[in-house]
This record gives C-alpha cells, structure tokens and sequence, in this order.
C-alpha cells in the first residue's frame, strides 16, 4: 500500500469504482440530520458523491443541509423532509428521485422508547416520536389512533422494507451494481428489558438484511448491516432516565466511526459488529437485565 494511505482511503476508492458513481448517480440516506446519517452523508460528500438527504422536516434537516450545501460545492444534496413512520412517506422520496438513479441506499434512521411495555401505550410510543415533529408536521387530532399507534416500530422497521424494496427494483431493471445498508444494534442479540420495541426491531432489521444478501449478490448488489454500540447521537436523547443507558454515553464513539466501519465494510461482508463496543454495550445490558430480575423477583416475594 502506497505510504500515506489509508485503509479506510482504500475503501472510499472501493465503493467508488464498485458501483461506477456517475454524476446522475446519487445516495440516499435516512436520518441523514444528525449523528450517524449525517456523518454518512459527510462522508459521502468527500467522495463527490451526491446525496438525498432523508429525514423528519424540522430545523435540524434544514440546518445540515444548509450547513453541508455550503461546505461541499461540488456536490448535489437533496433535501426531503418525511415522517418515515407514515405509510405515505415513501410518495416524498419517489418525488425526489424520480428523476435520478439511487443505486446507494443507507437505512439508518430510527429511534428508542423506553419504559415497561405494558406500561406504555401504543399510542404513547407514537408520541415519543411525533414529539420531535415541528408544529406543521404533527397528525391532525381527528386521525384515527389506530394509525398513529406503532410509529415505532415502523420508523425503526417497515420504513426500510419499503426504501429498499423501491430502489432494488429499480437497481435490477436497469442492471446497476448496488449497495443497501442497515444500521442496526447489538441490542438486537440480547433481551432487552425496558426497550422491548428497540431491541426486537433491531433483531428484525439484521436477520432481514442477512437474508437479502445472497438473493441479491446475483445482480451486483451488496447488502450490508452495522451493529453499532454506543453512539454519541441524539439517541441518548430518549433514554427516558434509564442510567444504564444513559451511562453507556460516557463510552460513546463519534459518528464518523459507524461511517467509516460502512465505507470499510461494503462488498466484504454482511454483518459488521463494532467489537469492542460491542462487548461493552452487552455488559450494560446484561447488567441491566440483572437489576430488572432483581427487583421483579423482590417484588413478587413481597406481595
């Protein structure tokens, strides 16, 4: 390797002459506002490549898009501001791509809530995530609950069916090479008391993407999963009071370290876990289902 080069430089060149980026090509990446997305997206735009940046319509989407517009001339973003927890969200992003090929798809937005699920009403669950929607964006009150009620699990889950499912389709009928990831967890290996919608979505989100590869890998088409634990990001944000998880931020990587294990990854393999964060996060959670044992086994010997 020449001196002065990186790894990680390597890899960018990889993913670059992989997928035969053009000037009509762009990625597309979910919560590409904030933390991970939004370092993913950094990253992509150091390579010349254009960007669709997808996420909820507020200031924090319009800030960073202003913010990487003005940083990287050269490159095009795109800005499309969507509750990916609707069933509707998917009419935004084929608007904004109609007119482009997207053969880069990154599925990373997603979010936690926290409490005993039994305790937490499905409607309630909907509302820790329509909480962060600036005022123009939030459902009518007269919208049937119903619909509303696993925003959810259908931000951390479905939406990705549906992204990935469109841009396949559209990969394979024109026979462009491809990459899909999927930021998922390591939560999604363990039980995980107090986040139970987290964790199984999570679980979800790996076996789907480990399934999809070898259908797939036939058209030149990569899928990748990253398990990253923790994460300096607006995640740590619905922790709910939880210490364990709050406590897990004081060993928090940057972003760019999700961003960076992705550009290494793709074409290599499948899933790609963050070793050591990996561990350190499954003895949070093991201390955490320790502590919920504890205490239900107390309290029943009490009653």
């Amino acid at each position: 390797m020449p001196s002065g080069v990186s790894a990680l430089q390597v890899s960018f060149i990889f993913l670059f002459l992989h997928f035969f980026i053009s000037s009509s090509c762009l990625a597309l990446v979910t919560g590409a506002s904030s933390g991970i997305g939004k370092a993913i997206t950094e990253k992509l735009a150091q390579q010349k490549i254009n960007v669709v940046m997808v996420a909820l319509d507020d200031k924090v989407l319009e800030d960073s898009f202003n913010e990487l517009k003005g940083k990287y001339t050269s490159v095009e973003f795109r800005s499309c501001g969507a509750d990916l927890s609707t069933h509707t969200f998917m009419d935004k992003v084929i608007e904004v791509t109609k007119d482009i090929d997207v053969n880069l798809v990154f599925n990373n937005a997603g979010f936690i809530t926290t409490g005993f699920f039994h305790d937490v009403s499905l409607d309630r669950q909907a509302l820790a995530f329509r909480s962060r929607l600036p005022p123009r964006s939030q459902p009518s009150s007269s919208f049937p609950l119903f619909t509303r009620s696993l925003k959810n699990y259908d931000c951390n889950a479905t939406c990705s069916l549906r992204i990935t499912h469109h841009f396949l389709n559209r990969m394979i009928a024109k026979k462009q090479k491809g990459l899909v990831t999927f930021t998922s967890s390591s939560a999604g290996f363990i039980a995980c008391p107090l986040s139970t919608l987290y964790a199984a979505t999570k679980c979800f989100l790996t076996t789907y993407a480990a399934s999809l590869a070898p259908e797939v890998k036939e058209f030149g088409i990569d899928v990748l999963v990253v398990h990253p634990s923790p994460i300096q990001s607006r995640f740590l944000n619905n922790s709910g009071g939880m210490k364990v998880l709050e406590s897990s931020g004081k060993v928090a990587a940057p972003p760019v370290v999700i961003a960076d294990t992705l550009f290494a990854s793709a074409g290599r393999c499948v899933v790609r876990d963050q070793v050591l964060l990996f561990f350190l996060f499954l003895c949070f959670s093991a201390a955490l289902f320790l502590i919920f044992i504890t205490t239900s086994r107390a309290g029943s010997a009490l009653r």
